[in-house]
């Protein structure tokens, strides 16, 4: 069979442009630099030898199961409409008498040396730079000495901020939860409140979570709207707390996320506070996690949860 005649232009000049080679050619670089050697090849991964401590270690461990995402509609947990948290240095800054009602949730005893919140059994109290939970009866909470000092930094300052929250389980399974903010007066005792706002956060994942959502109009734009996450207590550095309290924004494009690994301890700790969770076997941590992305342009994030036992390290 004979080729066409037409083809042979087309032949001729892709045989010459594969004859004059690629015509790319790498920039150059600017003044000063110096150009790299080629990528070097990474060698292969050898896996440990069966009798060796590491391959018997591997072999004995347990497979960790697969991660079962669950996507969580925003639009089915609740949003309270919040004002911007008072900084500890904005109220440091200033001596002059605050505008605002006494916050009578706020307890301090006769002798001034301990504050808590008066009829919750679980939450925290932050006085000035010191933080501590809160217990039941009006237990708990910061100890006031290292607060007050002499009244103040040298004797000049009024005011220290005082920042609480409170949790208690309601009779669905949901949770009522609170949290204010004022200026506690380190002369007489009194706190004056700032704000103050509650909501009920509901659970996630069988009550290993529970959630709820905040807007602010007077925040910056990364902080207008948030999301706030409840779950298990997962290190040492929580002061005694039984859970965490975990903030993820979601007015910004992005991702961000709250993981915890939670050990066995810790979550009979928190069910033992707000209900019953999917227990966990001996040797086991609950790893939990709630994930938030929103791609540019989207007009919502999108948002998944998740939650499976893990071998205890």
């Amino acid at each position: 069979m004979k080729t066409p005649r037409l083809l042979f232009p087309a032949l001729a000049a892709a045989a010459t442009l594969a004859a004059a080679g690629p015509t790319h050619a790498d920039p150059s670089l600017p003044a000063g630099w110096i150009a790299g050697r080629p990528a070097a090849k990474m060698a292969d991964e050898v896996p440990p030898a069966p009798r060796s401590r590491e391959g018997r270690r591997l072999a004995a461990s347990p497979r960790r199961p697969a991660l079962t995402p669950v996507p969580l509609a925003l639009e089915a947990f609740d949003r309270v409409d919040v004002e911007p948290t008072l900084t500890r240095e904005e109220v440091e800054a200033s001596n002059a008498d605050p505008a605002g009602e006494p916050a009578t949730d706020v307890f301090v005893d006769k002798g001034c040396s301990n504050a808590s919140i008066a009829g919750h059994a679980v939450g925290n109290l932050e006085i000035g730079r010191v933080s501590e939970p809160i217990g039941p009866n009006e237990t708990g909470g910061p100890y006031l000495y290292h607060v007050r000092g002499s009244h103040g930094i040298n004797g000049t300052q009024r005011f220290a901020r005082a920042l609480w929250e409170t949790l208690d389980r309601l009779p669905d399974g949901t949770i009522r939860y609170t949290q204010g903010n004022g200026r506690f007066t380190l002369l007489t005792c009194a706190t004056i409140l700032a704000s103050r706002y509650t909501v009920v956060a509901r659970p996630i994942l069988g009550g290993l979570a529970y959630v709820f959502r905040t807007r602010c109009a007077r925040c910056s734009p990364a902080n207008r709207e948030d999301l706030h996450v409840i779950a298990p207590q997962s290190s040492g550095w929580g002061g005694g707390l039984v859970y965490a309290h975990e903030i993820i924004p979601l007015a910004v494009e992005g991702a961000d996320s709250a993981t915890m690994r939670v050990e066995r301890f810790r979550l009979e700790h928190f069910t033992s506070a707000f209900g019953p969770a999917p227990a966990l076997r001996e040797g086991q941590d609950m790893l939990i996690g709630v994930e938030v992305a929103r791609g540019l342009g989207e007009a919502a994030p999108s948002v998944i949860a998740y939650a499976a036992g893990v071998p205890h390290s």
